[in-house]
Order: structure tokens, then C-alpha cells, then sequence
């Protein structure tokens, strides 16, 4: 196929930039919630 990141995108249209925009989103969101949950069960081993 070949095709570059950018390329990929061109061809999937205007629908790829609402996929990847909502994926950044949950991904970031995912994180969040890894990194509070992680402090939270850190505080209350104290």
C-alpha cells in the first residue's frame, strides 16, 4: 500500500478527522484517569 500518515488521511476524507480528533480525546481522557486513579490508591495506602 505505501501510503504515508497524511495520505491515509486524504483518502479516508472528511470523516477520518472527526475519528481522529475523538480518539485523541479518549486516549488523553484514558490517561487522566490511569494517573488519578494511580495517586489515589497511592494516597489512601498511606
Amino acid at each position: 500500500m505505501g501510503l504515508t500518515p497524511m495520505e491515509f488521511l486524504k483518502h479516508g476524507g472528511y470523516i477520518m478527522w472527526p475519528i481522529i480528533l475523538f480518539s485523541f480525546v479518549i486516549v488523553t481522557v484514558v490517561i487522566e484517569r490511569v494517573i488519578f486513579t494511580a495517586r489515589e490508591a497511592a494516597s489512601r495506602d498511606r
